[in-house]
């Protein structure tokens, strides 16, 4: 494991077996956060980044799915955890105390049978071994901290009862009661107006710091995490092709899908009549992966990238990319 890493995934391969075959959905995934930091991960629909993160997990129905390869080590208050080979039960200790969770839709995330004090108090119980008193108190406060208005007077509401934007906030509550040291947000502000968006990524932003979480961001959206990762993973057909720092990233990028990716977000003052695209469509993951998987909208694509998978190189200190053209020198890279 690093040394300086929180989480250290290595290889994490998870397929789903269905009728019509199998599915590779995530091949071969290594990536690791340090304590305090904010990884990124950006792709578009499909590419498996919540299928990545429900597999460490282990939130995936098995089966259908399958983890046929990977380690997941997680740094934890108890020693060193492999999450892909815990028990159920160990994973329920680490699950909401170790490693909070805000999935991508409010709107059924919540169990809206349920009053928001229950669904609150119930995981600080569980967690941190409060009184129901305790419990409630420490409730109230994280509805506060989150901008619930009048939360002492709210925090019995049902679901239905909040807006959109309100519902996310009480899943990041939930997610933070407990002092995990990572939260994984999954596209939190994907089914929020703009506006909503903004103050959701601002109030993460500000509990990172307050509280010293590594944070995991999952969005389809360039756009977003300029102002609030360190680092950005770019994931493409179940891989990662590209983890860079922020900056050099929107700079300096060293994948031609992550140029593609760029080149297509709406620009201050462009006035052309189309928006960018990028051509063609992705793989069908259910064939065996034995190329590059970008290859078919690749426009510096070359023999070999029909014939082997590109793995993570480090061609600039700090800055990773699975491709063998090299962008910045305009030529194939040797070897």
């Amino acid at each position: 494991m690093n040394a300086s890493a929180l989480i250290d995934v290595k290889n994490l391969e998870v397929r789903f077996d269905i009728p019509e075959g199998t599915v590779h959905a995530v091949n071969g995934v290594t990536f690791s956060v340090a304590r305090g930091e904010t990884l990124a991960i950006v792709g578009e629909s499909g590419s498996g980044k919540s299928v990545t993160m429900l597999a460490l997990l282990r939130l995936l129905a098995e089966p259908p799915a399958r983890i046929s390869n990977g380690t997941a080590t997680l740094e934890t208050s108890d020693g060193t955890v492999d999450l892909l080979q815990e028990s159920q039960r160990r994973l329920r200790r680490v699950r909401g105390a170790e490693i909070g969770f805000v999935a991508q839709d409010p709107m059924s995330s919540l169990n809206p049978t349920m009053r928001i004090s229950t669904q609150l108090i119930d995981v600080i119980r569980t967690h941190l071994g409060l009184s129901r008193r305790q419990a409630r108190n420490r409730a109230i406060h994280l509805l506060e901290r989150v901008g619930i208005p009048d939360a002492p007077g709210r925090i019995d509401a049902y679901p239905h009862e909040f807006s959109g934007g309100m519902r996310q906030r009480v899943m990041i509550a939930i997610a933070v009661a407990c002092n995990p040291q990572l939260v994984i947000a999954d596209e939190p502000t994907t089914a929020l107006d703009v506006t909503i968006q903004a103050q959701i990524v601002e109030l993460m932003h500000d509990l990172r710091d307050e509280l010293g979480l590594a944070l995991i961001w999952i969005t389809h959206d360039l756009g977003v995490v300029a102002g609030l990762a360190d680092r950005v993973a770019v994931m493409y057909a179940g891989k990662l092709v590209e983890i860079s720092d922020v900056g050099s990233l929107y700079t300096r990028p060293l994948h031609p899908y992550t140029i593609g990716l760029l080149d297509a977000l709406p620009k201050m003052g462009d006035r052309a009549d189309r928006l960018t695209s990028i051509p063609g469509l992705p793989p069908d993951l259910a064939e065996e992966p034995t190329r590059c998987p970008f290859a078919d909208r690749c426009p510096h694509v070359f023999d070999r990238c029909r014939s082997e998978v590109p793995t993570l190189i480090e061609p600039v200190h700090g800055r990773h990319v699975a491709c063998f053209y090299d962008i910045e020198a305009g030529t194939p890279r040797h070897g």
